[in-house]
């Protein structure tokens, strides 16, 4: 392929239909490593990845559906070699063509929620590494997209009933992203409290309840609860919560938000520790609810 348009480009002179002919030669290569793409796995779709990289240029919004293609390969999981190369793929493009900004900061934010399709073949921490690398890079690069990106999250972010563990994976993430854009932390924080509030407001404090009590027996084994006897408020309580009836649904609720909880606990807490007055200034804003 790459012989070819060397041969075609280099013969006669540079006139009009040298150039369409070389365009139209371009096109039909890039047609043909699409083709393979659609079929090809693992390395070899790397591959065609590395063998794109020539046709940046060809490759404007009037072709867009060839990069929908493309971004549909799940590549956070590859090794280390072939990541640079989707990496510096995707920079070029950006730099080429700013309209896939959009598409391809969708995708790649996309990648921190768990899916059954993708299945990847590393440990979640180590997929969140390759995400960053590049996200770093891509900011690096890039640095006015930084508002885009915030905006990109706003929407790509889980439905908040989703199950737990996309809406974790997506929190942690998002929370890593506090360490490289020191200028979005207030939207960073913002983002995920007003998650945590909307998951709040969507269960009952029975149902918290009714929660946290099933979970500390799990914790506890067979152990049997001693009673207090702190009174008819207690009990009161006690029935009240013995009533409720918890969905899966509610469940799910219940778990994101507890985990959402601990998350944040972690993340704040030693931030708070380490430099009381750099969080103030994090915090001050009044972005941060409590729930």
């Amino acid at each position: 392929m790459k012989s070819k348009l060397r041969r075609e480009s280099s013969s006669g002179p540079n006139t009009e239909d040298t150039k369409y002919d070389l365009e139209s030669a371009k096109l039909r290569a890039v047609n043909d490593v699409i083709a393979i793409i659609t079929k090809a796995e693992n390395s070899e779709t790397t591959a065609c990845i590395q063998e794109l990289c020539q046709f940046i240029d060809c490759l404007g919004k009037e072709n867009a559906a060839i990069i929908e293609e493309v971004i549909k390969i799940f590549w956070a999981d590859k090794p280390r070699e072939e990541l640079k190369i989707f990496e510096s793929f995707y920079l070029s493009l950006l730099s080429y063509h700013p309209s896939y900004t959009r598409m391809i900061i969708r995708s790649t934010l996309k990648m921190f929620i768990p899916d059954e399709e993708t299945k990847p073949k590393i440990e979640l921490a180590l997929l969140h590494q390759n995400l960053h690398h590049f996200l770093k890079k891509y900011l690096k690069k890039l640095k006015g997209e930084r508002k885009e990106l915030v905006k990109q999250v706003i929407s790509v972010f889980p439905f908040y009933k989703s199950h737990p563990q996309k809406v974790i994976s997506f929190v942690k993430g998002l929370l890593e992203m506090f360490k490289y854009i020191p200028d979005r932390r207030s939207d960073i924080l913002e983002i995920v409290y007003e998650k945590c509030i909307q998951i709040d407001a969507s269960i009952s404090r029975p149902q918290l309840k009714k929660f946290s009590s099933i979970k500390e027996v799990a914790s506890k084994g067979d152990e049997v609860e001693v009673d207090s006897g702190e009174g008819d408020s207690e009990d009161e309580d006690d029935e009240e919560e013995e009533n409720v009836v918890l969905s899966e649904a509610d469940k799910r609720l219940c778990e994101s938000m507890d985990q959402c909880m601990d998350l944040l606990l972690g993340f704040i807490i030693p931030k708070s520790s380490d430099d009381p007055d750099e969080t103030d200034k994090d915090l001050e804003s009044g972005k941060l609810h409590s729930t």
